[in-house]
């Protein structure tokens, strides 16, 4: 059920905002819907790559990312990236939205 409401919402912008897409351009885009993710309060933090190419980048941004964090009812997105290759292999993520927000969680257990 939660899947299916990320993807309608996706599916959504996608038709609203790209109408003139060819059917294998939408079914290209719709493999970036990120199938998993996590969640640290009002935070999803999605896989690298998700929401990623020509088709999401013609999109308005804040849009995307808004619409993202709607279906999944948070209130920050954030993106996972690759981990360092240095000795310590220090993960990091990037906040996609909103623009400037914290990326500090608290997690009461």
């Amino acid at each position: 059920p939660q899947g299916r409401s990320r993807e309608k919402a996706m599916t959504s912008l996608l038709k609203s905002r790209a109408a003139d897409l060819t059917d294998n351009v939408h079914a290209e885009a719709l493999r970036g819907v990120p199938k998993k993710w996590e969640e640290y309060g009002d935070l999803v933090l999605l896989p690298e790559g998700s929401l990623q190419g020509a088709v999401w980048a013609s999109l308005d941004q804040l849009e995307v990312w808004g619409t993202a964090a709607k279906a999944l009812g948070a209130q920050r997105v954030a993106i996972k990236a690759e981990v360092d290759e240095g000795a310590m292999r220090e993960s990091h993520i990037r906040i996609a939205y909103p623009e400037g927000a914290s990326g500090w969680v608290s997690v009461v257990q």
